[in-house]
Order: C-alpha cells, then structure tokens, then sequence
C-alpha cells in the first residue's frame, strides 16, 4: 500500500499521480495519490491528511507504517510550491487549494477505499528439501568424509562454515 500526498498539476515532473492511477494488476487499488496544488498550506494539509489516512489505516490495518516527507513541501521550495512550514514559512504562496478542491479530492479518495480489502497476506507453507536433494544421512556421511579428508585444500561445506561460527559472538 502506498498513500502519496504531493504536487499535481498534470505538467510537474514526472506527470504521474492523479487520483485514477489506483495501482494495477495484484496491486489495484492498493495505491492512492493525494494530488494537491500549489501553496497548500498547514492547516488545509493538517485536515486532509488525517481525514484521509484515518479512516484508510482503519480499513487496511497495517502492521507498519513508513513516511517519507522531501523538503519540497516546506515552503520557499522552488520545485514543490507548497506552503507547509517548519514555523514561520507560511505565507509566502498564494494557496490554490480551495476548500471545494480539497473535499473533492477527499471525497473520491474515500470512494477508493471502498474498493480496498485488509492487507493481502501469504499463506504458511512447507520449507521445501535442501536444492541438493540429498537426505540428513547423505550430508552426514558427505560431512564425515570431509572431516576424515580436512588439510587446507579441502573444501568445506557450508554446514561446516555455520558450524565453525556457531560460537562466533560468545565469550
């Protein structure tokens, strides 16, 4: 699941990320972008975010989030043109998210959602047999021969390897 909230304007780099573009194939609707335009500001920001991402973390119940923010959002940014601040940038960009724009962009985000089922999950299954195909007895005999057979030329096998380094990190 991704939940982008950034610039839109149909022109800015990279041109993607209207509210149609839900993701595709396995991954249908399991993208959402929050597109906004220039000089949003903190408190239309503050308001959208939680009325959007509220009710989407009810309905996807994810065990972890990850939140990525580039400074392209602060205001002064000559790239982003928003108008968040870190105290005291606001202000500085006309906002042209108008509270009508906002509710609509919330309101087909949230008809999105609809579409949305609980975060997809893999099934447990069996551990498949070592790709050597040979048996604990097979190894074992394998292990003993290279044991009998040990001087610097022999090669180890990688449950030697582990094993050596069993004790690795004791005292």
């Amino acid at each position: 699941m991704t939940v982008s909230f950034h610039k839109f304007n149909g022109e800015f780099f990279p041109g993607t990320g209207s509210t149609d573009e839900i993701g595709v194939g396995k991954g249908k609707n399991y993208a959402i972008n929050v597109p906004l335009k220039d000089g949003i500001d903190d408190d239309s920001y503050i308001r959208l975010f939680k009325l959007i991402m509220e009710p989407l973390i009810t309905k996807f119940q994810p065990t972890c989030i990850v939140q990525q923010c580039g400074a392209d959002s602060l205001g002064f940014d000559r790239l982003g043109c928003f108008n968040l601040n870190i105290r005291g940038h606001e202000g500085r960009i006309d906002n042209k998210n108008s509270k009508k724009y906002l509710e609509s962009v919330k309101l087909e985000i949230l008809e999105q959602l609809r579409y949305l089922t609980h975060a997809p999950s893999v099934q447990m299954q069996e551990i498949p047999p070592d790709i050597t195909g040979l048996t604990e007895e097979e190894e074992e005999i394998i292990k003993e021969l290279n044991l009998e057979n040990d001087d610097d030329e022999t090669r180890k096998t990688q449950d030697m390897k582990d094993e050596s380094r069993d004790s690795e990190m004791m005292d």
